[in-house]
This record gives structure tokens, sequence and C-alpha cells, in this order.
């Protein structure tokens, strides 16, 4: 079942407003603060996730744990974009893949 389906109206909503945002926040500087805050935040604390699995020496060290964690950022995007798109998107096959992907990271 896609993202966008397996929602409710209102969170439909804001996926597609985000989608929407992304757009405006390269026309307007407040839009596009509000923007990167909205993913900074998030990116920070996947970030510190990352390296502190590599503490526990669960993640290998040599991978550079801010750009892993704008890569899972980018992985959320990119399935909440195709879902604004397509709302009869089937990602049945994301979820594994994404596993798969992670699960790689690990020793």
């Amino acid at each position: 079942m896609g993202l966008l389906r397996s929602l409710g109206p209102g969170e439909r909503q804001r996926v597609r407003l985000g989608v929407q945002i992304w757009a405006e926040a390269l026309r307007a500087p407040r839009v596009h603060a509000v923007a990167r805050e909205g993913v900074d935040r998030p990116r920070a604390v996947v970030a510190d996730l990352v390296r502190a699995a590599q503490e526990r020496g669960e993640v290998d060290a040599a991978w550079p744990a801010d750009g892993l964690a704008r890569v899972f950022v980018a992985i959320y995007q990119g399935l909440a974009l195709q879902s604004a798109w397509d709302p009869e998107l089937d990602d049945a096959g994301y979820v594994p893949a994404v596993e798969r992907l992670i699960g790689a990271l690990a020793r």
C-alpha cells in the first residue's frame, strides 16, 4: 500500500503540502528557513544516532555520519514526493529495500 493511501486524510494533505513547501522554499527565503529547519533537525538527530552506533561498533566508522543522515532524509523525501505524484504507488518493495540498505551498514 502506498504511503499516501496508508495515511489518514489529514496526514495525506500534510505530505502533499510538504512537497509544495519544498518548491516554494526555492523562491521565498522565509519559507526556505522553515523548510531547512524541518530537515536539519531530523538530520542532526539521525547523524547523532549513526555516531552512537559507530561508537558501539555497530556501524563502520568509515561511513560519514552526516552523509548517511542526508541519505536517510532523502529516502523519506523521495518516498513522500513519489507518493504525492502517484497516490496509487505500491511501496510494498520499498520498506524491505530500505531495511536491506540499512542492514548493509551494520557490522
